[in-house]
């Protein structure tokens, strides 16, 4: 019984010690000195579901199966919505109609590809300025782990005002 006790101790010790280099590491990194730090704790909350997943966790639009199925479906319906209405409220015939839808959903999808894309290279949300984040952030990351505490205090003291 008391080396259960012990262990037990010793398990709430080290969890409490994880915990505050959590905080500690938190800290360092909301100060500022890893770019783009509220961007990934944005992601880290965005998950990609999977089967066994809790269906109340937060998932970014685009990422399970039923937002992909209603962006395949959405135009699809939409250009066969346009191209009977286009028969029936103006009058035109099937194939000027067809034309017509043709000319409607591919100028909107090319325009709003386009769009997406200009919007994420203003943003600087591509591939690569992603990926050159995520290593940076990684690399510090990893020389937060290999720091001491101390080396740690030291820095989060340098941070603070002096009051």
């Amino acid at each position: 019984r008391n080396k259960t006790n012990r262990r037990t101790e010793e398990e709430q010790q080290s969890r409490r010690n994880l915990q505050r280099r959590r905080r500690e590491r938190d800290l360092f990194v909301s100060s500022g000195s890893v770019r783009g730090a509220k961007e990934r704790q944005a992601r880290d909350r965005v998950v990609v579901c999977s089967a066994e997943d809790d269906e109340n966790e937060v998932v970014e639009f685009g990422y399970n199966r039923k937002d992909v199925i209603l962006i395949c479906t959405v135009p699809l319906v939409g250009g066969y919505l346009t191209y009977y209405g286009l028969q029936k409220l103006f009058g035109l015939n099937p194939i000027e109609a067809g034309n017509y839808v043709q000319v409607i959903f591919v100028f909107i999808l090319c325009v709003g590809w386009c769009a997406t894309y200009l919007f994420r290279v203003g943003t600087k949300n591509m591939t690569y300025t992603q990926q050159l984040k995520d290593y940076e952030e990684a690399v510090m990351e990893k020389r937060l782990e290999e720091m001491s505490d101390s080396e740690i205090e030291g820095i989060l003291n340098q941070g603070m005002p002096s009051e």
